[in-house]
């Protein structure tokens, strides 16, 4: 999420939904609304039109379809579809109990940033692989080395956060004290806490000191409503501090 792709992804678009931002003609081409008059180019073609509006690798910069830049390469560089890459290496071996789903766009090609759904139980087994360094149930399903710089990070991901932060002092936002963004994970709290989250309250944390993973699907009343998010992540550490002072 450091490259200087020229893409804004403000979720008060959302209050106007027949307009044309890039944002919201996005969400047409990837499936997620209807494509009303858009021609049906899919998301890779629309992500083609985008330039770039920074040098690569400066400032910490959420935007969806930059994860869908990453499916494509995986397929490329395995010579399959991302839906086979995800079930040979993530949903086989890390043993889910139940099929996912992946929204595809008009032509075809996974909108997988945000049109993949699973059962909660599956997710959470998910984040059992980065609490136990990649394993599950003694078997090695991730690369430990992966887990480990998911945690902890480096100084380029953290000096672009923190450019982030410095860049939006206007922008309240939960994460404003946290890491880092890194591999695709909120590092609240390096090597301690850290969770995958999604719009509209999906979250997925890890919490090392207590050995706590906890899944939850929610229906937010906005897309990202700060306080609500702040109070989820405050609501999981007051789980995670009870199962640390618990007798045993």
């Amino acid at each position: 999420m450091t490259a200087g792709t020229d893409f804004v992804e403000d979720y008060d678009l959302y209050l106007n939904p027949d307009s044309d931002s890039v944002l919201i003609e996005y969400e047409r081409q990837a499936g997620y609304r209807p494509l009303g008059n858009s021609p049906a180019i899919g998301v890779l073609k629309h992500f083609a039109t985008y330039a770039n509006v920074r040098p690569h690798g400066t400032l910490f910069d959420y935007r969806s379809p930059l994860t869908n830049i990453v499916v494509r390469i995986l397929e490329i560089v395995n010579g399959i579809l991302f839906n086979d890459v995800l079930s040979r290496d993530i949903w086989s071996p890390f043993g889910m109990e139940h099929r996912a789903n992946i929204l595809v766009d008009p032509l075809g090609f996974p909108a997988a940033e945000g049109g993949m759904s699973c059962s909660i139980r599956d997710l959470a087994r998910f984040g059992l692989a980065y609490l136990n360094d990649g394993s599950i149930n003694g078997t090695a399903v991730l690369p430990e080395s992966w887990v480990h710089d998911t945690r902890e990070g480096d100084e380029d991901a953290r000096n672009c956060y923190a450019n982030y932060v410095q860049s939006s002092p206007d922008t309240s936002f939960e994460g404003d004290n946290w890491s880092m963004y890194h591999n695709a994970f909120w590092v609240v709290e390096r090597n301690q806490q850290f969770s995958g989250l999604g719009i509209f309250g999906q979250y997925i944390w890890i919490h090392r000191p207590s050995r706590t993973v906890i899944a939850r699907f929610s229906t937010y009343p906005i897309a990202s409503p700060s306080a609500l998010s702040a109070e989820t992540i405050r609501g999981f550490n007051a789980v995670a501090q009870a199962l640390i002072l618990r007798p045993r």
